[in-house]
């Protein structure tokens, strides 16, 4: 069951005025606040924008979801920094993305150990630009294949392109930006900590 109710409660709103609000009828939100099966992820930012509060305000995250046929997706307040780097301590979910059972199907994507950050600067771009948010696979940390992390290499939380140097000794890893105005730099295997591999760049939700 989502928490709209007691989100609608604590605003100290009555049914009819949030169907006022919204422009639909107190039916409507009767079936919004008990059944989630109405819920959808256009329809959650609606209402949480006239409750001002976030999307995670209104699920119940013990169902790990609010629609049937969905899966909830955390953002991640760490804010990987396409640039200088940055972290959070916090992994507390600052928000909730709602995608289909066959979207996360075509992402290969686990719910449990996935998850979505804001990218911060420009070294990546043009492949990620920087204010989109991007699909964290938190279960795929082997860079034995080459690709796009999230990175804690050592000086701070980066999303780069990890490439294995061949033949170093010990094990040394490529750390390249897409911008050729971001220089690439070698640092020792073991002092990076993956994160995990990014999967898809969201540019517009």
């Amino acid at each position: 069951m989502s928490r709209i109710g007691e989100v609608r409660r604590a605003r100290g709103l009555t049914q009819k005025q949030l169907a006022a609000m919204l422009e639909v009828d107190t039916v409507s939100i009767s079936r919004y606040e008990n059944d989630d099966n109405k819920l959808t992820l256009p329809l959650l930012r609606r209402i949480a924008g006239k409750l001002d509060c976030r999307v995670v305000d209104l699920i119940d995250e013990a169902d790990g979801a609010t629609a049937t046929g969905h899966s909830s997706l955390p953002e991640y307040d760490i804010r990987a920094a396409a640039g200088g780097g940055a972290l959070n301590d916090s992994e507390e979910a600052v928000d909730h993305w709602l995608f289909s059972e066959s979207q996360m199907e075509q992402l290969g994507l686990n719910r449990g150990p996935a998850g979505m950050i804001r990218i911060v600067g420009d070294s990546m771009e043009p492949t990620l630009r920087s204010g989109s948010r991007v699909i964290i696979d938190r279960s795929d940390n082997d860079i034995s294949t080459p690709g796009i992390f999230v990175v804690w290499d050592g000086a701070g939380l980066v999303i780069k392109r990890l490439e294995r140097v061949f033949g170093s000794e010990p094990r040394k890893v490529k750390v390249k930006s897409d911008n050729p105005l971001h220089d690439e730099y070698v640092v020792r295997e073991e002092d990076l900590h993956v994160i995990g591999r990014a999967r898809v760049e969201i540019k517009l939700l």
